[in-house]
Protein backbone atom coordinates (compact mmCIF):
# COMPACT_ATOMS: atom_id res chain seq x y z
CA UNK A 1 0.00 0.00 0.00
CA UNK A 2 2.91 2.50 1.00
CA UNK A 3 4.46 1.96 -2.47
CA UNK A 4 1.80 2.16 -4.26
CA UNK A 5 0.81 5.48 -2.40
CA UNK A 6 4.25 7.03 -3.20
CA UNK A 7 3.66 5.83 -6.76
CA UNK A 8 0.68 7.52 -7.54
CA UNK A 9 2.47 10.76 -5.18
CA UNK A 10 5.54 10.56 -8.02
CA UNK A 11 2.97 10.79 -10.60
CA UNK A 12 0.85 13.39 -9.41
CA UNK A 13 4.18 15.47 -8.99
CA UNK A 14 5.60 14.85 -12.13
CA UNK A 15 1.94 15.88 -13.70
CA UNK A 16 1.59 18.83 -11.76
CA UNK A 17 5.37 19.89 -12.68
CA UNK A 18 4.67 19.16 -16.26
CA UNK A 19 1.42 21.46 -16.31
CA UNK A 20 3.39 24.13 -14.23
CA UNK A 21 5.86 24.53 -17.21
CA UNK A 22 3.70 24.60 -20.07
CA UNK A 23 1.59 27.12 -18.52
CA UNK A 24 5.28 29.03 -17.57
CA UNK A 25 6.32 29.02 -21.55
CA UNK A 26 2.88 30.06 -22.14
CA UNK A 27 3.28 32.91 -20.33
CA UNK A 28 6.68 33.78 -20.56
CA UNK A 29 6.29 33.88 -24.49
CA UNK A 30 3.28 36.35 -24.31
CA UNK A 31 4.49 38.81 -21.84
CA UNK A 32 7.93 38.12 -21.47
CA UNK A 33 10.37 37.55 -18.19
CA UNK A 34 10.15 40.89 -16.40
CA UNK A 35 6.41 41.44 -17.15
CA UNK A 36 5.58 37.55 -16.00
CA UNK A 37 4.68 36.63 -12.25
CA UNK A 38 4.58 33.70 -10.31
CA UNK A 39 0.75 34.50 -9.86
CA UNK A 40 0.73 34.99 -13.78
CA UNK A 41 1.68 31.10 -14.22
CA UNK A 42 -0.24 30.10 -11.24
CA UNK A 43 -3.48 31.39 -12.90
CA UNK A 44 -1.97 30.06 -16.28
CA UNK A 45 -1.95 26.30 -14.73
CA UNK A 46 -5.20 26.91 -12.99
CA UNK A 47 -3.21 26.39 -9.46
CA UNK A 48 -2.86 28.29 -6.46
CA UNK A 49 -0.05 30.74 -6.52
CA UNK A 50 1.27 29.07 -3.22
CA UNK A 51 1.68 25.44 -5.31
CA UNK A 52 4.20 26.60 -7.61
CA UNK A 53 6.81 27.23 -4.42
CA UNK A 54 6.15 23.07 -3.82
CA UNK A 55 8.07 22.74 -7.19
CA UNK A 56 9.85 25.87 -7.85
CA UNK A 57 11.77 28.18 -5.33
CA UNK A 58 11.10 31.39 -7.73
CA UNK A 59 10.24 32.43 -11.24
CA UNK A 60 13.94 32.58 -12.24
CA UNK A 61 14.04 28.73 -11.60
CA UNK A 62 10.81 28.29 -13.30
CA UNK A 63 12.45 30.02 -16.08
CA UNK A 64 15.44 28.13 -16.93
CA UNK A 65 13.60 24.80 -15.86
CA UNK A 66 11.64 25.85 -18.99
CA UNK A 67 14.31 26.22 -21.34
CA UNK A 68 16.10 23.48 -19.85
CA UNK A 69 12.99 21.27 -20.75
CA UNK A 70 13.06 22.25 -24.44
CA UNK A 71 16.90 21.98 -24.97
CA UNK A 72 16.46 18.59 -23.63
CA UNK A 73 13.69 17.46 -25.43
CA UNK A 74 15.47 18.98 -28.95
CA UNK A 75 18.16 17.00 -28.18
CA UNK A 76 17.17 13.37 -26.87
CA UNK A 77 15.12 13.82 -30.56
CA UNK A 78 18.22 14.27 -32.56
CA UNK A 79 19.73 11.49 -30.23
CA UNK A 80 17.00 9.47 -31.69
CA UNK A 81 17.22 10.33 -35.02
CA UNK A 82 21.46 9.74 -35.52
CA UNK A 83 21.20 6.90 -33.49
CA UNK A 84 18.27 5.30 -36.25
CA UNK A 85 20.79 6.73 -39.27
CA UNK A 86 23.85 5.14 -40.40
CA UNK A 87 24.51 7.60 -43.55
CA UNK A 88 26.48 10.65 -42.56
CA UNK A 89 25.23 12.90 -45.23
CA UNK A 90 21.73 11.70 -43.76
CA UNK A 91 22.73 12.45 -40.51
CA UNK A 92 24.01 16.07 -41.31
CA UNK A 93 20.81 16.75 -43.16
CA UNK A 94 19.11 15.65 -39.70
CA UNK A 95 21.06 18.17 -37.66
CA UNK A 96 19.41 21.14 -39.91
CA UNK A 97 15.53 19.42 -40.37
CA UNK A 98 15.21 18.54 -36.87
CA UNK A 99 15.57 21.88 -34.86
CA UNK A 100 13.76 23.17 -38.17
CA UNK A 101 10.88 21.01 -37.35
CA UNK A 102 11.05 21.41 -33.44
CA UNK A 103 10.49 25.30 -33.87
CA UNK A 104 7.69 24.80 -35.92
CA UNK A 105 6.14 23.05 -33.15
CA UNK A 106 7.09 24.93 -30.14
CA UNK A 107 7.50 28.26 -31.26
CA UNK A 108 6.52 29.46 -27.72
CA UNK A 109 10.11 27.78 -26.12
CA UNK A 110 12.04 29.74 -28.80
CA UNK A 111 10.47 32.66 -28.29
CA UNK A 112 11.59 32.66 -24.86
CA UNK A 113 14.99 30.81 -25.61
CA UNK A 114 15.64 33.38 -28.11
CA UNK A 115 14.23 36.58 -26.73
CA UNK A 116 13.88 36.54 -23.11
CA UNK A 117 16.80 35.32 -21.60
CA UNK A 118 17.70 37.32 -18.55
CA UNK A 119 20.86 38.38 -16.98
CA UNK A 120 22.18 35.81 -14.34
CA UNK A 121 22.17 37.11 -10.81
CA UNK A 122 23.76 35.06 -7.99
CA UNK A 123 25.16 31.27 -7.87
CA UNK A 124 21.86 29.31 -7.95
CA UNK A 125 21.27 31.40 -11.77
CA UNK A 126 24.76 30.78 -12.89
CA UNK A 127 24.30 27.07 -12.53
CA UNK A 128 20.79 27.30 -14.23
CA UNK A 129 21.97 29.11 -16.97
CA UNK A 130 25.27 26.80 -17.76
CA UNK A 131 22.87 23.89 -17.02
CA UNK A 132 20.59 25.38 -19.81
CA UNK A 133 23.46 26.42 -22.20
CA UNK A 134 25.06 23.09 -21.86
CA UNK A 135 22.45 22.05 -24.84
CA UNK A 136 24.21 23.65 -27.15
CA UNK A 137 27.65 22.01 -26.32
CA UNK A 138 25.48 18.43 -26.69
CA UNK A 139 24.65 19.71 -30.04
CA UNK A 140 28.07 20.87 -31.65
CA UNK A 141 29.68 17.37 -29.71
CA UNK A 142 27.16 15.02 -31.50
CA UNK A 143 27.69 17.08 -35.02
CA UNK A 144 31.44 17.02 -34.37
CA UNK A 145 31.04 13.16 -34.07
CA UNK A 146 29.31 13.13 -36.95
CA UNK A 147 31.22 15.32 -39.28
CA UNK A 148 34.18 13.00 -38.73
CA UNK A 149 32.64 10.20 -40.44
CA UNK A 150 31.51 11.83 -43.30
CA UNK A 151 33.36 10.00 -46.31
CA UNK A 152 34.29 13.32 -48.06
CA UNK A 153 36.65 13.84 -44.90
CA UNK A 154 38.31 10.92 -44.67
CA UNK A 155 42.65 11.90 -44.56
CA UNK A 156 41.67 15.55 -43.39
CA UNK A 157 43.82 15.25 -40.52
CA UNK A 158 43.79 18.56 -39.30
CA UNK A 159 40.50 19.83 -40.45
CA UNK A 160 38.93 21.92 -38.03
CA UNK A 161 35.33 19.89 -36.94
CA UNK A 162 34.45 21.98 -34.17
CA UNK A 163 34.52 24.83 -36.10
CA UNK A 164 32.84 23.69 -38.26
CA UNK A 165 30.44 22.46 -36.01
CA UNK A 166 30.12 25.44 -34.55
CA UNK A 167 28.98 27.34 -37.85
CA UNK A 168 26.48 25.11 -38.78
CA UNK A 169 25.13 25.27 -35.32
CA UNK A 170 25.20 29.52 -35.49
CA UNK A 171 23.61 28.85 -39.09
CA UNK A 172 20.56 26.77 -37.80
CA UNK A 173 20.05 29.35 -34.86
CA UNK A 174 20.20 32.01 -36.79
CA UNK A 175 17.48 30.84 -39.58
CA UNK A 176 15.50 30.43 -36.80
CA UNK A 177 15.92 33.49 -35.02
CA UNK A 178 15.02 35.22 -38.51
CA UNK A 179 11.57 32.92 -39.29
CA UNK A 180 10.82 33.98 -35.78
CA UNK A 181 11.11 37.77 -35.97
CA UNK A 182 10.01 38.11 -39.63
CA UNK A 183 6.69 36.24 -38.42
CA UNK A 184 6.40 34.12 -41.90
CA UNK A 185 3.57 31.84 -42.73
CA UNK A 186 6.06 29.96 -45.02
CA UNK A 187 7.24 26.73 -42.90
CA UNK A 188 10.71 26.71 -41.97
CA UNK A 189 11.33 23.24 -43.10
CA UNK A 190 10.94 24.13 -46.31
CA UNK A 191 14.54 25.57 -46.47
CA UNK A 192 16.24 22.44 -45.29
CA UNK A 193 17.58 21.23 -48.49
CA UNK A 194 18.98 24.53 -49.42
CA UNK A 195 20.76 24.99 -46.07
CA UNK A 196 22.24 21.00 -46.21
CA UNK A 197 23.61 21.59 -49.88
CA UNK A 198 24.94 24.33 -48.78
CA UNK A 199 26.72 23.19 -45.86
CA UNK A 200 27.74 19.86 -47.87
CA UNK A 201 29.05 21.84 -50.97
CA UNK A 202 30.97 24.31 -48.21
CA UNK A 203 32.21 21.66 -45.72
CA UNK A 204 33.50 19.28 -48.58
CA UNK A 205 35.41 22.22 -50.60
CA UNK A 206 36.95 23.18 -46.89
CA UNK A 207 38.09 19.48 -46.95
CA UNK A 208 39.58 19.66 -50.56
CA UNK A 209 41.89 22.51 -49.24
CA UNK A 210 43.29 20.74 -46.05
CA UNK A 211 44.14 17.86 -48.22
CA UNK A 212 46.16 19.72 -50.92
Amino acid sequence: MLKASNQRKRKRFRKNREIILEAAKRVFSRKGFENTTMADIAQAAEMAAGTLYLYFRGKEELFYAVMEEGMNGLLQELKDAITGEKEANKQLRLFVQIPFHFFEENRDFYKIYLRELPSCSGEEARKSKRRCFQGHLDYVDILEGCLRKQVWSTGAIEYPYREAALMIKGAVDYMIFGSMFEETTRPLTEKVDFLVEVFQQGLAKAARKVRA
